[in-house]
């Protein structure tokens, strides 16, 4: 099989220099295409992604191993479309409608509608539309559109850094409280974006950061395109729909391997199938015997399967389940999503710490900016059960509110 993943090198793109990371990391191997990387390089994205709280991640989820090429393609080709698959982004706004606070304006997820075709472009550019959690309509303007996987995985796409663009945030009719959870939303979503346009029926707010007159940047047709465009509607996309999520496992799972078994997860022959993967048209995972195992772990603990994952919150499980070694993945909804990282028990059995050798769980609520773990599959289970309570997960439980506590909001969610 031809190294799809080594494009990058030969359209000029290289692995992070030592220089790039102050000359003081150690090289390892790739294990997206199997290249050089570096241990420790500063500028890589966290393997959890930035808008589920990876900036908060704790280890192993903090750095995914990847050289600088391979991260940005994961960040921008493989957490992008995750996030944007039409599922995860009910289980985000699930998760912030279960953790906002309902006094402090907090930054909450944004769903992603598709592009607008009845956009009129200036000079080459394309309009991303977006929703708020209380109707606000959301459009990005820029350039440089985020590349689909589509089974071309080559690097062209990353020649240039993607151009930020331009926000227009077009606030709906709801109270205070929900016209600033849609700004800082919007300033969480595009940081890097040129422009924060807001409230573009009544002009440029006041005492918002990076805020412009509205007429001062758009032609006049545009402008009334804005202020006169009627709410989107959701457009599905194969890539977005269909492999999104499984290719955000086989990232989980090359760089969870690479970072718990090092070298020795490298050259299995799972590893080889799951940079294989990483890297076709149409992914596979492998889940093996995963969901049974587990299952059969937390019945003996004295939890119901379907009652394991923490709800509202990202819950991650790692560890061996039965003759395997796999990650479960399960969303605030409930629905667990399963991968199987590697399959040759000397691999944990040799392990030099314990936590490769049992089963742990990290609990992740974004909107709070909450990371928690790891936490054994006993107290885990135990606390889900109800039958014993841990200090960390009974603080989440207290911060946990119905959407009915929340100020009343208009909007398409």
């Amino acid at each position: 099989m031809q190294d799809i993943g080594r494009q990058h090198l030969d359209s000029g793109h290289s692995p992070a220099s030592t220089s790039e990371a102050g000359g003081c990391a150690a090289r390892v191997t790739c294990p997206a295409c199997g290249g050089d990387s570096l241990a420790h390089y500063p500028h890589s994205p966290p393997l959890w992604p930035r808008l589920l709280g990876g900036e908060h991640a704790l280890p192993p989820f903090r750095s995914s191993g990847f050289c600088a090429t391979c991260a940005r393609l994961g960040e921008r080709s493989i957490d992008e479309v995750f996030l944007k698959n039409w599922s995860m982004q009910a289980q985000q706004v699930r998760s912030a409608l279960s953790f906002l606070d309902c006094e402090t304006p907090l930054a909450a997820p944004l769903t992603f509608l598709g592009l607008a075709a009845d956009y009129q472009s200036e000079g080459g550019t394309f309009c991303e539309r977006w929703a708020g959690l209380a109707g606000e309509q959301i459009f990005h303007i820029h350039h440089n559109p985020v590349t689909a996987w589509g089974g071309h995985p080559g690097a062209q796409g990353f020649a240039h850094e993607p151009d930020p663009g331009v926000v227009t945030l077009r606030l709906s009719d709801a109270s205070a409280y929900w016209r600033q959870v849609a700004n800082l939303s919007v300033a969480t979503y595009f940081p890097r974006a040129k422009r924060f346009i807001v409230d573009i029926n009544q002009q440029a707010s006041t005492g918002q950061p990076g805020t412009i007159a509205f007429d001062s940047l758009f032609a006049p047709r545009q402008q009334e395109w804005f202020r006169t465009a009627p709410p989107g509607r959701l457009t599905l996309h194969p890539d977005l729909a269909q492999r999104g999520p499984q290719r955000f496992l086989i990232k989980l799972a090359l760089a969870l391997g690479q970072a718990l078994f090092g070298a020795a997860f490298i050259r299995t022959s799972h590893a080889r199938h799951l940079r294989r993967n990483f890297w076709t048209a149409r992914p596979q995972v492998r889940s093996g015997q995963l969901a049974e195992s587990l299952a059969k772990e937390a019945t003996a603990l004295g939890c119901p399967p379907a009652k394991l994952g923490v709800s509202g919150a990202w819950t991650l499980v790692l560890g061996p389940m039965g003759r395997e070694y796999g990650l479960c993945l399960i969303p605030p909804g409930g629905q667990a999503l399963y991968g199987l990282i590697a399959d040759d028990a000397a691999l944990w059995a040799e392990a030099g710490e314990l936590k490769a050798r049992e089963i742990i769980a990290y609990v992740a609520v974004p909107t709070r900016h909450i990371f928690i773990g790891p936490l054994s599959l006993r107290t885990l289970a135990r606390h889900q059960a109800g039958l014993e309570s841990a200090s960390q997960l009974a603080k989440l439980d207290a911060l946990r509110l119905s959407p009915g506590q929340l100020p009343t909001r208009r909007g398409l969610m």
